[in-house]
């Protein structure tokens, strides 16, 4: 039984930094959210690394405005859009001095020009990659100065994102069960890159675009999940079809 739909933003609804969104697709996901008003589908919410600023204009360009809020960098917050509310992990403040051990740590990096630093989050941490490096080079450069730190580190398909240790997407997901009742084996969780494999791992029903790395392929194969024929926003309408 499916009760509500979680959705990463980076490479599921969006194709990655410095692309527009689909309109096409955008209006599918628009008249879903009416039917799950009318309380024919489950609702849509979000799990993102991206920041509330971010979450917020993406959940007014879907119309994804209900009750149950959405999980935002990484699990760090979750964001009720109708109160514009932002409420932070409960295990957010016993973690943040490694956090600002991380940060030192990663602006050695930034100097050295092979990163910058994504703007606008409050407590997280995303590198962009630059210098002509990958996402995947960057993230097994900081790896290891990351750990000392003892936060956790993953990555999406446009940036490598530094947490609080303890907090991930699963947290987060653990979370919104908690603050919604709604047990995580009735959500639905849709990703894309590593940075999803926490919720991917506990929802009772995973899935991803077409789009997806090959490890999330197979990790929602190897759960029975869905995985979609199409890519990105069409891949999350085709899942969303599908289930």
């Amino acid at each position: 039984m499916k009760d509500l739909c979680v959705i990463d933003i980076e490479g599921c609804l969006t194709i990655n930094k410095g692309y527009s969104i689909n309109t096409d697709g955008l209006s599918n996901i628009v008249g879903y959210c009416e039917s799950a008003r009318r309380g024919k589908v489950p609702p849509v919410v979000l799990c993102t690394g991206r920041p509330q600023p971010y979450a917020e204009a993406i959940i007014q360009m879907i119309d994804g405005f209900f009750e149950f809020p959405s999980i935002v960098e990484n699990g760090c917050f979750l964001y009720y859009p109708i109160e514009d509310k932002l409420v932070p992990h409960p295990d957010l403040a016993v973690t943040i001095n490694g956090m600002k051990k991380a940060r030192k740590l990663a602006e050695d990096v930034v100097k050295d020009g092979k990163a910058n630093f994504e703007p606008g989050k409050e407590v997280c941490l995303s590198l962009n990659p630059q210098g002509g490096y990958s996402v995947l080079e960057l993230f097994e450069l900081l790896e290891p100065l990351v750990e000392k730190s003892q936060c956790f580190i993953t990555y999406s398909s446009s940036a490598v994102d530094i947490t609080p240790a303890g907090i991930n997407k699963a947290s987060g997901i653990r979370f919104l069960s908690e603050k919604t009742n709604i047990p995580f084996v009735n959500m639905l969780g849709i990703g894309d890159t590593r940075g999803d494999f926490p919720m991917l791992e506990l929802v009772g029903y995973p899935a991803c675009p077409n789009n997806a790395s090959d490890e999330v392929k197979e990790l929602v194969a190897k759960r029975n999940g869905y995985i979609a024929t199409a890519p990105n926003i069409f891949g999350v309408w085709d899942i969303l079809r599908h289930n």
